[in-house]
């Protein structure tokens, strides 16, 4: 019982950490021209990290995303689409 209530108290911290990451986001969205800043979202396959990376690549961010599961791995390669090459 002790540690299902440990469990529960880290996944309630966990989740009101992701909220102040997402709420200081959206402020400094808000603040600052964020183009072209590199940022790094773990957890950003899906969930509230996906949001984020979207929110960010939104206002011109180069994102760097990380996941535990290489099923949820995103792959980014870089091209120019008028180059035919």
């Amino acid at each position: 019982m002790e540690q299902r209530w440990r469990q529960r108290q880290r996944t309630l911290l966990a989740f009101a950490g992701l909220g102040w990451l997402a709420y200081k986001a959206l402020q400094w969205k808000r603040q600052a021209n964020l183009a072209g800043r590199v940022v790094l979202i773990t957890g950003g396959s899906r969930g509230l990290g996906l949001a984020l990376a979207r929110e960010f690549a939104q206002v011109g961010c180069r994102l760097v995303l990380a996941a535990r599961d290489a099923q949820e791995e995103v792959l980014v390669i870089s091209c120019d689409v008028i180059d035919q090459e």
